[in-house]
């Protein structure tokens, strides 16, 4: 159940990248900001997956 969230997550996180990637390149010109925004948040969303997805039993060195 939880590796299909995190499945879900990752594909939402790198679709939300992708459109803020192509939005902001289509207003480049207009110098706002805004489209930028699902860029962030799919950044964002990618960062909580691979938090999530790390495996706690092994030790870390």
């Amino acid at each position: 159940m939880m590796e299909d969230v995190i499945k879900l997550l990752f594909v939402l996180g790198i679709g939300l990248m992708t459109f803020g990637m192509y939005s902001g390149i289509q207003t480049a010109a207009t110098h706002q900001l805004w489209p930028w925004v699902p860029f962030v948040l799919g950044a964002l969303i990618l960062l909580i997956v691979f938090a999530l997805s790390e495996d706690k039993s092994k030790p870390r060195y």
